[in-house]
């Protein structure tokens, strides 16, 4: 499957799911060489963040890492950095995996599983509004810059559905993106430019559902800029 610069759907062909990590990919930037999903993350080829939209939240999931598993029958965005293109090379199947459209094992929302520590921890960040709800979003600091390579995510397109969407200013590779979920490296104070879009009128509330799990000696604040 060739993938173009930006964002790119694309499907799993099987019958049966797949592992992020199972994929190999020869990117135009550097065409002599093959590499694993994970190598083309920290590469700079490919976001290590892949999105899904979940019709029961009503919301995107994201998947990463080379356990990231990607369901049959199911659409996922992946950001491609490069402007060149990208060829994504399917594994073969040698096992069976959930599919998606198996009652017995449904797709689920994403379940944070995140250990807290004070070089690796990370704040849900969650807007909602009488419509709908943009709940996956995070910042947070990790140990080294591939970590923040691996648990980086791109915020995809809006859905249709949608009317209120969170985002994450973010430097990658030199360049601004806007993040679902971003990821510095370091220690002491650390600051996000974080934006809410909505297409209609009305209160928006922003949360942050996960602040109980966060480390005793850190304190967070948002502020309204055009307040302050």
């Amino acid at each position: 499957m060739q993938l173009k610069s930006g964002w790119n759907l694309i499907g799993n062909p099987y019958n049966y799911s797949i592992h992020l990590g199972e994929f190999v990919g020869v990117s135009g930037a550097n065409p002599n060489g093959s590499y694993a999903w994970e190598q083309l993350v920290q590469q700079g080829v490919v976001s290590g963040g892949v999105a899904y939209w979940d019709p029961d939240t009503q919301s995107y999931q994201y998947i990463g890492g080379n356990t990231g598993v990607m369901q049959s029958n199911v659409g996922y965005w992946v950001y491609v950095f490069t402007q060149q293109d990208l060829t994504l090379k399917f594994p073969p199947v040698y096992q069976e995996l959930a599919t998606s459209n198996d009652p017995n094992h449904p797709i689920t929302r994403a379940v944070d599983t995140w250990n807290q520590a004070p070089n690796k921890w990370r704040l849900n960040l969650a807007v909602r509004s009488s419509k709908s709800v943009d709940d996956q979003n995070y910042v947070g600091v990790v140990p080294t810059s591939a970590d923040a390579m691996t648990n980086q995510a791109m915020k995809p397109p809006m859905s249709p559905t949608q009317d209120v969407s969170l985002s994450v200013d973010q430097t990658v590779k030199g360049k601004a993106y806007r993040m679902a979920q971003a990821y510095n490296v370091g220690s002491g104070a650390q600051k996000w430019n974080v934006y809410v879009q909505a297409t209609d009128g009305g209160q928006m509330t922003l949360t942050w559902p996960n602040l109980s799990k966060a480390l005793t000696n850190m304190r967070f604040r948002v502020t309204d800029v055009a307040t302050n």
